[in-house]
């Protein structure tokens, strides 16, 4: 009779449950082959933002986190260019009680050539005034021209920046009151409002959901 020492039984008994295992992982991932999957763990990633991202196939990576981008313009509107060559995101509703727009969304239009600008002029003349203005990373050549009409202004805004061998111009203009026309507590209501609203902030986040198809 042949006999085992105790060491001996736990080594052999080791050998059986890894052997049976790496058969079990081996007819697991056959079978998730065959369907066309990948068994990934279930791990998680944290994101900067709080929220948390597992892995997908086909090589078990994490997913991307949110950008601070896709936050920014959840439940924008996208406008599809009629010919089918740009489109992009925007805000459709203003959450805006003074400050509202008149053309809107941005009309864009394209200028084939190098990205150039010449600053200078006066908001109030007829052409405006040009600033080059560098925005989260991006150049960008502004226009802003003003215009007042019985207790209202309307500012019209051109943002041009470069897009590969195109420059591209957004157009669009906002009207807003004169703040000093009303008594309080809405003439303090209405100067905090224009106080906050940041058109260079609006149109960086509209260009960077901006797309060229063609």
């Amino acid at each position: 009779m042949i006999m085992f020492k105790k060491e001996n039984t736990v080594i052999v008994v080791l050998v059986v449950v890894a052997v049976i295992s790496g058969g079990l992982a081996l007819w697991f991932n056959e079978i998730s082959f065959e369907r066309g999957q990948i068994a990934c763990t279930m791990e998680a990633r944290l994101c900067p933002d709080g929220s948390y991202v597992g892995r997908v196939g086909p090589k078990c990576e994490f997913s991307p986190c949110p950008s601070s981008a896709d936050k920014e313009t959840k439940g924008w509107t996208t406008f599809t260019d009629p010919a089918g060559a740009y489109s992009f995101k925007y805000p459709a509703d203003w959450p805006t009680d003074y400050v509202a727009t008149v053309d809107w969304p941005p009309k864009v239009n394209f200028i084939s050539g190098p990205f150039t600008c010449t600053e200078g002029g006066s908001q109030i003349a007829r052409a405006g005034e040009t600033v080059k203005k560098l925005i989260a990373g991006r150049e960008y050549c502004i226009t802003k021209e003003v215009e007042g009409a019985a207790g209202t202004m309307y500012i019209q805004y051109v943002y041009a920046t470069e897009f590969g061998d195109r420059t591209a111009y957004f157009t669009w203009t906002m009207r807003q009151p004169q703040c000093l026309n009303y008594d309080q507590p809405r003439q303090g209501e209405c100067l905090d409002e224009e106080n906050a609203f940041d058109p260079d902030s609006l149109m960086s986040q509209i260009v960077g959901t901006f797309k060229l198809n063609q």
